[in-house]
């Protein structure tokens, strides 16, 4: 399983990978690389809605910001990512899986 994960393309697009298909890119921790930077603040972008299922996990980041335009977030979204202090959570969610954060 890799130790970087790098994706060439927006934060927007990495949020559309069919992520239960990728299995959140395997089971080992790892850092998250978008468009050649290093990721460990996560900025979720206002008009995003979804974070899919398994979207971090095992990612190697600190701290989630999702605005109000997000309305759901998949099982285990954040799972492993035992570096994540902070999660900032916008007005759009009305309630949150148990499992968002599963280790």
């Amino acid at each position: 399983h890799p130790k970087e994960i790098h994706f060439s393309g927006t934060l927007e697009e990495y949020l559309n990978i069919d992520m239960v298909l990728a299995q959140g890119f395997g089971s080992k921790k790892h850092d998250l690389y978008i468009d050649g930077k290093l990721v460990t603040d996560v900025v979720i972008p206002e008009g995003v809605t979804e974070i899919q299922e398994y979207a971090f996990r095992y990612a190697n980041i600190t701290s989630v910001t999702i605005p109000d335009s997000v309305t759901s977030i998949g099982l285990y979204a954040f799972d492993g990512c035992d570096n994540l202090k902070t999660i900032r959570i916008g007005t759009g969610i009305k309630s949150l899986p148990p499992e968002i954060i599963h280790d």
